[in-house]
């Protein structure tokens, strides 16, 4: 399975050692995960917690630190996130089947034209454009990623072949812009100064 296509050996070893420590802090008979006063601590002010919340129980460590397991449980959250392009996403699902079964998958749909004008105005502002030539340039930014998209649909459509247009491309797009301004406007000067 090592050897399989797509199988990327950091991320397994590192989602292992994640889930691992996850599936650790979970297990009531583990006493060495914690030192002596950290435990201490811990069902001290578990103890406080349960009382606030009318729970009644036994007051023991055991019963006290499976009431902080639960509590833990019901409120830890990981985070994965995943690019969905290619067939490694696909290998990953299969080598890890809980990703599906016992996650939320939250798919981010493309940014809204105020969003797109907003991050492309907040990168441009360091080029110290006029006002108005800023709202062009921004205008433009939009037209490339919005006709870049069109273009990957009728690419999709007539190729069957998913070119994916995302957040990060529009950055991308926005930096070389920025950059690529920056450049002819420091060639222009020292042209202009020689």
């Amino acid at each position: 399975m090592d050897n399989a296509p797509g199988h990327d050996p950091d991320l397994a070893r590192n989602l292992e050692y994640q889930f691992g420590f996850v599936k650790v802090l979970f297990l009531p008979s583990n006493t060495n995960l914690y030192t002596n006063e950290e435990k201490a601590e811990i069902l001290e002010k578990i103890q406080a917690v349960a009382k606030d919340e009318g729970k009644k129980m036994d007051s023991s460590p055991m019963t006290l630190f499976g009431y902080f397991n639960e509590r833990v449980r019901a409120n830890l959250h990981l985070v994965v996130a995943m690019s969905p392009i290619g067939d490694t996403f696909r290998t990953r699902l299969r080598m890890f089947p809980s990703l599906i079964n016992c996650c939320t998958i939250d798919w981010f749909t493309a940014w809204p034209d105020d969003a797109l004008e907003m991050v492309a105005t907040s990168l441009l502002q360091e080029t110290k454009l006029e006002a108005s030539l800023l709202a062009h340039c921004v205008t433009v930014c939009k037209y490339f990623h919005h006709s870049i998209d069109d273009l990957a649909h009728r690419f999709y459509e007539q190729l069957r072949r998913r070119y994916y247009v995302t957040p990060t491309s529009y950055l991308e797009l926005v930096f070389t812009f920025k950059q690529l301004l920056l450049k002819k406007r420091s060639e222009i000067l020292t042209l202009r100064d020689r």
